[in-house]
């Protein structure tokens, strides 16, 4: 038998009913081929645009419902709703890794395994100092600005499956981000990060502190100002050296970002979520 191309238009009215079909091949009434092409459109292109959609619709939240959220996740890690709430979503502290995938457009399993939860991260001893002196870098915080800050919980979008948590509201306009970096926990950061872009901030030869806007924690802190409509973070980076300060405003630029991130999660977190929970594939 030959392989030949023969070419199928299928035409669709407003209600995405066939107004009309044809196909170059000489079987007339006998043609299977638009037939064929109408199950594969159905098996591949309704699943990804039209369940796309469905699933953006029934995802959705209102005001209230964020903020009932936000109110019944206050304290964090120490609050199972928290961890009930982040569930399959989306959070700030994974942009940074999946905008990155997604400008290389390349998806490893492991970043589906962080984002699906595989990872027990909770005895990493990164993680476990972290958690043990935030409260301190807050504190300390606190008495170099005399800004109070007030504990909050996980902010949703209103899409429902992106959000992010911060570690503190100062004001009305500010939110707090700490970082205790256990890798610079014996580190004078001023000296260790002198120009060298390693990490969120660095300093030039006059001591100069400067944004690192390439590092995860950029996306971070600029997706909770997003989600929070803030215009400022207090970035407190702690060692056991002492603490910086850096203050990084909000880039109206970065909310491009957000149709990214949307597009991600519907088209390549969902199926692979289903893929690895449900074993569908």
């Amino acid at each position: 038998m030959k392989n030949r191309v023969y070419k199928v238009e299928i035409s669709l009215d407003k209600s995405e009913d066939i107004s009309s079909a044809q196909c170059s091949c000489p079987k007339g009434i006998k043609c299977h081929h638009i037939a064929a092409l109408l199950l594969f459109a159905h098996y591949n292109v309704s699943v990804t645009d039209k369940h796309s959609d469905y699933l953006t619709q029934k995802c959705a939240v209102s005001v209230s419902t964020i903020m009932d959220v936000v109110n019944k996740t206050v304290g964090q890690h120490k609050n199972e709703n928290w961890h009930f709430a982040r569930k399959h979503r989306l959070t700030a502290s994974n942009f940074g890794p999946v905008l990155s995938a997604c400008r290389r457009n390349r998806f490893p399993d492991s970043l589906y395994r962080s984002l699906i939860g595989v990872y027990n991260l909770d005895g990493v001893k990164a993680i476990q100092w972290g958690r043990t002196h935030e409260s301190v870098a807050l504190e300390n915080f606190t008495k170099a600005t005399n800004l109070n800050v007030l504990p909050t919980g996980l902010w949703l979008t209103p899409t429902g499956f992106l959000g992010g948590s911060p570690d503190g509201l100062v004001g009305e306009d500010c939110i707090v981000e700490v970082k205790c970096p256990y890798s610079h926990r014996n580190d004078d950061l001023q000296e260790k990060l002198k120009n060298t872009k390693s990490y969120i901030i660095y300093f030039n030869d006059d001591g100069e502190l400067h944004i690192n806007k390439q590092h995860h924690y950029y996306d971070q802190v600029q997706s909770l100002l997003y989600i929070l409509n803030r215009v400022q973070c207090y970035l407190v980076i702690w060692t056991l050296k002492g603490s910086v300060i850096a203050i990084i405003k909000k880039d109206l630029s970065w909310a491009s970002n957000v149709t990214i991130l949307q597009s991600f999660y519907v088209n390549q977190y969902i199926p692979k979520l289903i893929e690895n929970v449900y074993n569908v594939k």
